[in-house]
């Protein structure tokens, strides 16, 4: 498999970032505008890293019915916070309709969820919550997901500055190829999982075998990668990973027998690049360019001094007798 450069120093890898030390909500299940959603499907909201839940509650409206507030549950690892709603929304005095379990959406019904701001565990600024409406569809959906599991990796390195520290960090960056899955209720409903299998740092069980670490874990948005960031300590080396996705009824694809792996270099002397079995090393024409480059402007810059030289000495009068390699030695009249 060929090389391909994926990333250049000094470049930022994402358009968007959260605002500095802001506990954003930056995703939720279902998305904003998503139809015929199974009713089975799970509520929740993911946010920025740092983000800290203090009870707020998130607030739910059925329509057509009336607004509801709903306690959660919020788990810092996974940066998520998950509601569960009651067969009738918690309306008061409302009867349990045994055709809508507890837990699931009725069918046919539009859903609007108010996704509470969070403050920030460091210095108790508050972040930004969302607001997203959605249709359930007929009924639950009790199929698996298809996924055939990673195929290659590609890998760069990036140095980015943190404005709210004041500091560089350094990172590796892989791009996970992955085999687009698909699911009968709807691709953008899946979570993709991914675990780094192969690398120096991973916790290792009794019998000397590394525990899988996961390093991802985000709705599907569609394509065919998925971008990791590690840091240098972890990412150095061999690094292998692998994937599967989860549909709302939790039920999970295989997939994950399959392992892409690649070989890093320590920054800022590496190649670059993709590996998703045995191949060639790649050639870093990138870091050729830069020093063929050099090379050119080192020689146009003598050329250039040369040619100065040689109309100077055109110039010379014609009393002067110039002398190869001279130096210092005086020139004087014949």
């Amino acid at each position: 498999m060929g090389a391909t450069l994926l990333l250049v120093w000094g470049v930022p890898l994402d358009a968007v970032h959260a605002a500095c030390g802001r506990p954003d909500v930056v995703d939720t299940l279902p998305p904003q505008g998503q139809t015929s959603v199974p009713t089975n499907t799970a509520l929740s909201a993911t946010y920025e890293l740092g983000a800290m839940h203090q009870g707020e509650p998130v607030m739910v409206t059925v329509t057509p019915g009336s607004r509801h507030q709903l306690s959660a549950s919020y788990s810092r690892a996974l940066r998520s916070l998950v509601v569960t709603l009651p067969s009738c929304a918690g309306a008061p005095g409302c009867v349990e309709n045994p055709d809508v379990p507890a837990g699931q959406l009725k069918p046919a019904t539009e859903y609007t969820v108010e996704w509470p701001a969070l403050r920030s565990d460091a210095d108790a600024r508050e972040g930004l919550g969302a607001t997203v409406t959605f249709t359930s569809g007929p009924g639950p959906d009790t199929s698996s997901p298809s996924f055939d599991g990673t195929r290659d990796v590609r890998w760069g390195f990036e140095r980015e500055y943190d404005s709210c520290s004041d500091t560089e960090s350094e990172r590796y960056v892989f791009d996970v190829g992955i085999s687009p899955p698909s699911y009968a209720g709807g691709e953008e409903l899946l979570v993709m999982h991914v675990f780094q299998t192969v690398g120096r740092l991973l916790a290792k069980d009794g019998n000397g075998n590394a525990i899988p670490e996961e390093v991802h874990r985000g709705r599907y948005r569609g394509g065919e990668r998925i971008r990791v960031k590690q840091p240098i300590a972890t990412g150095f080396g061999k690094v292998c990973f692998s994937a599967f996705a989860e549909a709302p009824n939790g039920l999970i694809s295989q997939g994950s027998e399959t392992e892409a792996c690649t070989r890093t270099e320590h920054p800022p002397f590496f190649e670059g690049c993709s590996l998703g079995g045995p191949s060639t090393p790649p050639r870093s024409w990138a870091l050729w360019l830069v020093v063929a480059l050099g090379a050119l402007l080192a020689r146009v810059r003598r050329t250039s001094s040369w040619g100065a030289s040689l109309r100077r000495s055109r110039r010379r009068p014609a009393d002067a007798t110039a002398i190869p390699n001279a130096g210092s030695i005086p020139r004087t009249k014949s």
